[in-house]
């Protein structure tokens, strides 16, 4: 198979080039407003008001008497989904000025990792508000990190299976242009140059194809200079690919799917990749100067892994961005993501339900993010856990450290999601989940199949670790729960992707729970080794 025409490498260094004039300053602009935090707070709290005080929203809550945010905090309860559904519903229905007095341009679907996929409704300025963030971090990259610039990147655009929404809307269900209208639209322009897989590749349905598929692009690539996924899971399953389906792989060269453009690869590139791919993944991609994604939480062992099976790869955690807004930036030079001070109005709340402002949080201290957004989300409840690693100025450091709730409780052992991540982050490498077993009144440690020499040592060393719990160790000295016992699985990352695509859900947004429920279980049961 011939190689596409042109000179990719070059028109893929200029459009870098023109994206880092574009960028220039932009880093440089937000970390010179960090020892402004309660001003800066103060104006983006002034501005969501004096926007949206004519919205229906707006009236009902006094928005145009609101002076400071103590006012704001009396007029407005704390929101979660349940309370705001219904205004939703309004808009999806045809409705606007309900939430905003922006017009309400789409709606996008959340994670919907625990509680379902929940539309938010999308706003010129909620965009405006990403961008914020995002170019910041972007000129961060290309300064810390100018390698960047050298090649095509790899910005994972996934498949999803049918759309399941909660409503029926007259808006769009995803934004024109996609991921791209995050970033606005000059930086959208240079992105069609700059992508080592195309767009159309997310519209593969069968997922095994589209790992191949994916695979042979960035194969195609020597220069590949850039990754960027939401899960390391992700990226730890294609790794798994090269190995397991190496020979399917190279065989698309020769039998391209139709309906996508030819991969970019050279006659001498072609010879090589076998042994290329034996060799890993350092040596596919020599140029590879950043692998971004998770690394937080739940996901913090599975980065792990990712740096332990790809040695010196250079990695880089994202910070807290969900649908509905970002709370966090990673910047390089700093211990942890830095609050997005521009990007909407913050709150806190504390383990006795008390509101904090983003410079009055205490180092150490762990709270649940509140946010107010100029999508129409006022103290919104996001139900993510950060705790304070520091402040830039005034401004806080934040870790992600998990979602708020997923308790289990068989006998009164009352064990949580970041309880348990902890745990298994201390005895445990690579997948690793805890379930609960009522009927045999223990946890099970669901591992992969090729852990099962480790298996029993880490179940043991997961039981005595749940033992800094007084009610798990309460529990055990009374015989009512058993020791944690292993269970082996076949290929279980593979499998929940392959649930995550059947929801209707973003392949890259999967998030392994440490401590999965029901329905994690029943997906589970089908691996059993």
């Amino acid at each position: 198979m011939a190689p596409l025409p042109g000179p990719l490498r070059e028109g893929c260094g200029m459009a870098w080039a023109e994206l880092a004039q574009l960028l220039s300053g932009r880093r440089e602009r937000f970390v010179a407003g960090l020892n402004d935090c309660a001003a800066r707070q103060h104006s983006q709290l002034q501005a969501l008001l004096a926007a949206n005080a004519d919205s229906e929203f707006g009236r009902l809550h006094g928005f145009a008497t609101i002076r400071d945010a103590e006012e704001y905090r009396r007029n407005v309860p704390l929101q979660d989904w349940p309370m705001v559904a219904p205004w939703v519903s309004r808009i999806a229905n045809g409705e606007q000025g309900v939430l905003t007095g922006e017009p309400v341009v789409a709606f996008e679907l959340t994670g919907g990792t625990r509680s379902g996929r929940k539309p938010i409704p999308q706003t010129p300025g909620l965009l405006a508000a990403f961008q914020a963030a995002l170019l910041p971090w972007f000129d961060d990259w290309l300064s810390h990190w100018p390698g960047i610039g050298a090649g095509p990147m790899w910005w994972s655009i996934t498949p999803a299976g049918r759309p399941q929404t909660l409503l029926e809307t007259r808006l769009p269900l995803g934004l024109p242009g996609g991921d791209a209208a995050y970033f606005g639209a000059g930086f959208a322009q240079h992105l069609p140059a700059l992508l080592a897989v195309p767009p159309p590749v997310a519209a593969l349905d069968d997922l095994g194809l589209w790992r191949r598929v994916t695979l042979a692009y960035l194969l195609a690539r020597a220069d590949l200079s850039l990754i960027s996924v939401w899960s390391p899971t992700l990226l730890l399953t294609l790794l798994d690919s090269l190995q397991t389906e190496a020979d399917a792989i190279l065989r698309l060269y020769d039998d391209w799917p139709p309906a996508l453009p030819l991969p970019a690869i050279t006659p001498a590139r072609r010879a090589a990749l076998p042994g290329l791919m034996a060799a890993g993944p350092a040596a596919l991609w020599p140029q590879l100067a950043l692998v971004s994604s998770w690394d937080r939480a739940g996901s913090a062992s599975y980065a792990a892994e990712l740096k332990q099976r790809w040695p010196g790869m250079p990695l880089q955690g994202k910070g807290l961005l969900a649908t509905e807004g970002v709370v966090t930036l990673p910047l390089s030079g700093f211990t942890a993501p830095v609050l997005a001070l521009d990007s909407g109005f913050y709150e806190f709340l504390d383990q006795a339900g008390q509101s904090w402002l983003a410079h009055e949080l205490a180092p150490g201290a762990c709270y649940e993010v509140v946010m107010s957004t100029a999508g129409g989300l006022y103290r919104y409840r996001m139900g993510d856990q950060v705790r304070v690693a520091g402040f830039a100025g005034t401004t806080p450091l934040l870790d992600f450290v998990g979602r708020a709730g997923g308790v289990s409780d068989l006998c009164g052992e009352k064990l949580c999601e970041s309880q348990v991540e902890a745990v298994l982050g201390q005895c445990c490498e690579g997948f690793a989940m805890l379930l609960a077993d009522a009927t045999a009144r223990c946890y099970r440690l669901a591992l992969p199949v090729e852990r099962g020499e480790q298996a029993a040592r880490w179940a043991e060393a997961v039981d005595a670790a749940l033992g800094a719990n007084p009610q798990y160790q309460y529990a055990r000295q009374l015989g009512q729960l058993g020791s944690v016992q292993p269970w082996l699985l076949r290929q279980p990352l593979q499998l929940l992707q392959q649930a995550s695509l059947a929801a209707g859900k973003r392949l890259g947004d999967l998030k392994p729970p440490a401590l999965a429920g029901a329905a994690m279980q029943q997906i589970l049961a089908e691996a059993a080794a």
